[in-house]
């Protein structure tokens, strides 16, 4: 196998490298849940409010809200409190006690060991929290509260609801609880009625002596009875009384006592056809007084009591009068005698049912609820509606309250009268840009008009994400994840995004309005759609939730798989593409109480119709939690050789070791692989290479000092472990691995690493690992300009095997932004993508594709807003070319060089000039000068990156060669040649051959031949001289030897005028004169008789000069010189 390199090199990189803008983004947004609501009002006696529900906080679900107001509606203070696990928290009940301080009790949700306990507050009336309290049954399942006492002690007391087993079942017990002024408790006491089914306290009231009263149901073997406790302040028994009237159901809903000591309880009792409002008075002993009813055309129900001064009583509750439901009144005196009775209905016939009931001390009631005032007879739309009647049960006047949201629900939920006898109504009002609004309204008593409405707004939870990604060969790109919607919280989604980033198809996918989430997505051949996640059942906690989608979006089957009523929630999903048969993994908990949570890891085979084929359940040696994180299928057309290789965690009996499995078609398992480093280790990715069968396996493991390193393994397809490595960043803390791939070139992991213990300041780290032998290639850390913490979640390749990573940063003026980063071949960062959504918060980044154009897609969740939250986002990249325009090259003016370009479909080279040709990877340049060379490289995806490369042009030596004198020499005589001096080397040559020694800037020729120079300068410019020529003319200035019958002299010689030619000849023929300076060049020519003479050379310069006579086949020559 072929590696560029094997020296192992660490990077961190200061360099500058190419900032990339995403080609588009594209969100997918739920509506969010904003829900604010109080459920309960209190006054104390400075006529300040307290009003307390819940508030919706991203990622917290419900938090517990209390509010502070002024008579006029000023918010004095404002405290939230999210439980222990960011699940659903909410007031139920409020209380004032003598003091001041303020009480509230409601549900926590305590996590999936513990439910839903109930938790109990004390609050000063400057907002500070004395105490708080939880009550959880050890089942560890729901417990609830139903009603708050306080008595003038500051002894609190709560009455509700116990499950009293984790089965499937509901089977509820009365749970009474008392805690003293500090917030400790003192008892809690129990009631399981001889039925052994639901058993509810509904109503409580504290006798001021340190113990309470409590009515609701029980269960008997038959139907339920009313029940009625008074406990003492030690939580023993009083007195117990069980009422049954003997046709049915009898049930408690509401207690209250008067000055006198008596205790009134209303609720519904069956008759012989239907039920009817009951009321029973008891005395201090918890004897019956009397006991009435009122029986209306159908079901009477008796749902709240109060009791006035005088000793009257009030009831109001519903009746039915065959199509809807109306508000119901009753008042009777205190030997039970009623004095009248009222309904109150809307125009629209339709539900109304109330929520509180008040009476004053001048007699009049007011009762607060909802009603359905819409005429649609299929929509149910509810408005607060607030009544009052006077003593004699003349109604005075009825309101509604309606937010501005068309065709919702307003609901009061309590109201209070102050001192100056003002009423104040409290709920949730549905509106148009705020979703549901925590709302309370003060009212005028005298006549029912509004003195003012006040509204509470939260933050609410838009937090939508995406959590996995799977792009088709047409470069369409799906995802899933969960977008936030009302009242339902979490709803699956599923959304078809084209190449251009527009949505196609947004779908969601809700089973029971609670929490489902899509966690894989996966693609067959004929684009339908796979999803796996988790959605809550009804009553089953967390279930698998398989769908199978076409590519229009229309579901074509869903699969729900529980075990035992608890958690199971899907990870991964994988579909052979040749027969569509669909596997899916997770983990599910095998143990029926949810005080113990035993995860195994299921893996479930469905037909391509969504028939269960299989299941098959792994459970570790520890016969403990075992979790699977991953899997990968290798699909053929038989079923013999079709597998799927599964990772996870598994615990040993001590710590978690990272569990490996690999099932055949049937889900026959094949082989299990396990990796038990020296502490707690954990699998996050996996990635099957399918042309080998070999397994990788990326996560992390911990450490002597009980820090994590990161541990990636290869197995081979028979499970063996080839190889096994660990990667420990600098500070000896938390290292993760948590994506891995193998190409040709080698195995890449992307992770965490964490430099220090301290503030989480990892760095993202990308390792590359020789494929063979696992030996580290390189590792390259990315931090970003927050230096904090910086995190890849994910890792893909190109068909080019460029390597790509996703995941977050931390920015310099914002919090996480979505990053993603493109290395070369030897671990550089080649270019780099942040996104930052807009509001400066967190932008992170989850998954990453690539299509098969070499586009690349990330997608996680942006916040383009504070007050809008996350977005689920994809963004698509276009990655640019990995340009290289070649080292930088050195030439001699004169000379030129070929440019050679690479990484990309299309070259465009500038400046053009001296260019072959600016329009191709390898044009030949030929500079006159230095010149920096910019290539535009083009990948045919519209991505262009830039290289430059720098062509020095370095001078050349002078090689003008001058000579000493004349190049015509006579025998013993030489002339020297030479060149200007400089830094150089040289070589003189006679004739083509070097001439040893002849190394310096001169050289003195004494033989005929033509000499040359090569000079070299520093720069390595070699030039060669042109070639002079020195000949050997004459003994004594002849230049020839003897020619007969021609003689010629020359006189004087030297001479520093002129000279005069004589020439004799014995023939008859004519002679021609020539006179040639030293250079050759012919400055005189005559054609003459034999024998004459001439004068020449006045006025002529110093130098040599070459007489010739020639005649027929004669020549003689003379050399004169001339000099002054």
């Amino acid at each position: 196998m072929k590696y560029f390199f094997s020296l192992l090199l660490v990077l961190s990189f200061f360099f500058s490298h190419s900032q990339v803008s995403p080609l588009w983004s594209n969100s997918q947004t739920g509506k969010g849940d904003n829900s604010d609501r109080y459920n309960a009002i209190v006054t104390d006696g400075s006529g300040n409010l307290y009003l307390g529900g819940y508030t919706f906080n991203p990622f917290q679900d419900k938090d517990f809200l209390i509010v502070k107001m002024n008579a006029s509606g000023d918010t004095l203070w404002t405290r939230q409190f999210n439980g222990t696990s960011n699940g659903s928290d909410k007031i139920l009940y409020m209380a004032v006690g003598g003091s001041g301080n303020v009480y509230i009790t409601g549900q926590s949700d305590g996590g999936s060991l513990q439910q839903n306990d109930i938790v109990t507050q004390a609050y000063s009336g400057s907002g500070n929290l004395i105490w708080s309290a939880t009550y959880n049954n050890s089942p560890n399942q729901d417990d609830q509260p139903n009603g708050i006492a306080v008595d003038n002690s500051g002894n609190v007391f709560i009455t509700g609801e116990t499950d009293r087993d984790s089965s499937a079942t509901i089977n509820d017990d009365i749970i009474t609880i008392k805690y003293n002024s500090s917030g400790v408790q003192q008892w809690a006491t129990k009631i399981n009625g001889t039925g052994n089914g639901t058993d509810r306290g509904n109503g409580i009231v504290a006798d001021n002596a340190g113990g309470c009263v409590i009515t609701g149901r029980t269960a008997t073997n038959i139907d339920d009875d009313v029940i009625t406790i008074k406990y003492s302040s030690a939580g023993n028994e009083i007195w117990k009384t069980i009422y049954n009237r003997g046709f049915g159901d009898d049930r408690g809903e509401d207690i209250v006592s008067d000055a006198s000591g008596f205790f009134y309880i209303t609720g519904k009792s069956e008759n012989s056809s239907d039920y009817d409002v009951m009321t029973i008075k008891y005395n201090s002993s918890g004897v019956a007084q009397w006991t009435k009813f009122y029986n209306g055309t159908n079901d009477d129900f008796g749902s709240f009591i109060k009791a006035d001064n005088s000793g009257n009583i009030y009831i109001t509750g519903q009746t039915d009068l065959g199509t809807h439901f109306d508000i119901i009144t009753l008042k009777y005196n205190s030997t039970g005698i009623q004095q009248w009775v009222k309904t109150f209905g809307n125009s629209a016939l339709n539900d109304e049912d109330p929520s509180a009931l008040l009476v004053d001390a001048a007699g009049n009631v007011y009762i607060t609820g909802k009603s359905d005032a819409n005429a649609t007879a299929a929509i149910i739309a509810d408005n607060y509606i607030t009544l009052k009647y006077n003593s004699a049960g003349t109604l005075q006047w009825s309101v509604y309250f309606d937010g501005t949201a068309t065709n919702s629900d307003d609901i009061a939920e309590g109201m209070v009268l102050d001192a100056a006898n003002n009423l104040y109504v409290a709920g949730g009002s549905q509106n148009n840009v705020t979703q549901k609004d925590a709302t309370v309204i003060k009212y005028a008593t005298s006549t029912g008009s509004a003195i003012w409405t006040k509204s509470y707004n939260g933050i609410g939870d838009f937090t939508d994400k995406v959590q996995a990604m799977v792009i088709d060969s047409k470069k369409n790109i799906y995802i899933t994840g969960y977008v936030i919607n009302p009242e339902v919280r979490r709803d699956l989604f599923i959304a078809k995004i084209n190449p251009a980033g527009v949505t196609k198809w947004f779908t969601i996918y809700d089973f029971s309005q609670q929490d489902d989430e899509g966690r894989a997505i996966t693609l067959d051949t004929a684009g339908n759609v796979y999803v796996c996640g988790n959605s809550i059942g009804n009553g089953t906690s967390d279930d698998y939730i398989t769908l199978k989608l076409d590519s229009f979006g229309n579901t074509l089957w869903n699969a729900r798989y529980d075990f035992t009523n608890e958690t199971d929630v899907a990870s991964s999903i994988s579909v052979n593409k040749f027969n569509g048969n669909v596997f899916v993994t997770g983990y599910s908990d095998k143990n029926i109480s949810s005080n113990v949570t035993n995860y195994d890891i299921a893996t479930i085979k469905y037909s391509s119709t969504g028939n269960q084929l299989a299941v098959v359940r792994y459970n570790g040696s520890g016969n403990g939690i075992d979790r699977s994180v991953d899997m990968s299928i290798l699909p053929t057309t038989l079923t013999t050789s079709t597998y799927i290789v599964i990772t996870g965690k598994t615990w040993n009996g001590n710590n978690y070791d990272i569990i490996t499995l690999k099932y055949d078609a049937s889900l026959a398992q094949q082989w299990a692989a396990i990796y038990a480093g020296n502490n707690d280790d954990e699998a996050r990715d996996l990635f099957l290479e399918t042309a080998t069968g070999d397994v990788y396996v990326t996560g992390n493991t911990g450490t002597a000092n009980n820090g994590l390193d990161i541990i990636s393994l290869r197995y081979n397809s028979n499970g063996v472990q080839q190889w096994a490595k660990t990667f420990n960043g600098s500070g000896d803390f938390n290292d993760i691995g948590y994506g891995i791939l193998a190409t040709s070139k080698g195995v890449f992991v992307t992770g965490r690493a964490a430099p220090t213990t301290g503030n989480d300041t990892a760095d993202l780290v990308t390792i590359m690992y020789n494929k063979l032998t696992g030996n580290e290639q390189w590792n390259t850390k990315y931090d970003g300009a927050g230096n904090g913490l910086d995190r890849g979640w994910a890792i893909a390749s190109d068909q080019f095997e460029n390597i790509y990573v996703t995941g977050e940063s931390k920015g310099a003026s914002s919090m996480q932004d979505m990053l993603i980063l493109g290395y070369d071949n030897i671990g550089r960062i080649r270019w780099t993508g942040r996104y930052e959504g807009g509001a400066n918060r967190d932008d992170v980044a989850r998954v990453i594709g690539v299509d098969k154009s070499g586009y690349v897609y990330s997608a996680g969740y942006s916040t383009p807003s504070i007050a809008h939250g996350f977005d689920a986002t994809t963004l698509k990249y276009c990655p640019p070319p990995p340009a290289n325009a070649g080292s930088n090259v050195t030439i001699c003016k004169g000379s030129n060089t070929q440019l050679n370009a690479t990484g990309g479909a299309n070259y465009l080279w500038s400046p053009v000039t001296n260019l072959s040709s600016p329009n191709i990877a390898n044009p030949v340049a030929g500079p006159k000068s230095t010149t920096s060379y910019v290539v535009s490289v083009d990948n045919n995806l519209g991505c262009t990156s830039k290289d430059t490369v720098v062509v020095t042009v370095n001078p050349q030596p002078n090689v003008n060669v001058t000579a000493s004198g004349s190049l015509a020499i006579c025998q013993g005589e030489s002339v020297t040649l030479s060149v200007p001096p400089c830094t150089c080397t040289y070589q003189w040559m006679k004739g083509s051959a070097n001439i040893p020694g002849a190394t310096t800037n001169s050289y003195t020729a004494s033989a005929p031949s033509t000499y040359k120079v090569v000079v070299t300068n520093a720069f390595g410019c070699s030039k060669t001289s042109k070639g002079l020529k020195v000949t050997v003319v004459c003994k004594d200035g002849d230049i020839t030897s003897e020619v007969k019958g021609l003689e010629i002299s020359v006189s004087p010689n030297p001479t520093s005028n002129f000279f005069e030619i004589k020439w004799y000849s014995n023939s008859t023929e004519e002679v021609s004169v020539d006179v040639f300076n030293i250079l050759g060049t012919r400055l005189y020519h005559l054609q003459a008789i034999p024998s004459s003479a001439i004068q020449l050379g006045n006025n002529w310069p110093d130098g040599v000069y070459i007489v010739q006579v020639t005649q027929e086949s004669k020549k003689k020559m003379l050399k004169v010189i001339k000099e002054n």
